[in-house]
């Protein structure tokens, strides 16, 4: 089964996306995705290597999203800002 990059860091899976660059830069700095040269010598190399990587959950990813959705939503529907939610 294919996966893509961030669900794979979500799931703590290890994955490898095989194109020269990433929409998603922390799911590599972070998490379990792996950035090789689409080619079958580098491919086949990083499978063989792939071994556990130690990874972490990237800064607000986790289920509390849907919250502070919904939050961020009735405050501005309040007619409030969002400038003081976002920095602490």
């Amino acid at each position: 089964m294919k996966l893509p990059a961030k669900e794979t860091t979500a799931l703590g899976v290890p994955g490898l996306t095989l194109r020269p660059n990433t929409e998603g830069p922390n799911t590599i700095t972070e998490g379990t995705n792996r950035l090789i040269e689409p080619k079958p010598s580098a491919s086949g190399r990083a499978v063989k290597t792939d071994n556990e990587r130690r990874h972490r959950i990237p800064e607000l990813w986790d289920v509390s999203a849907v919250r502070r959705i919904a939050g961020d939503l009735e405050e501005l529907l309040r007619g409030g800002s969002l400038e003081d939610r976002r920095n602490p």
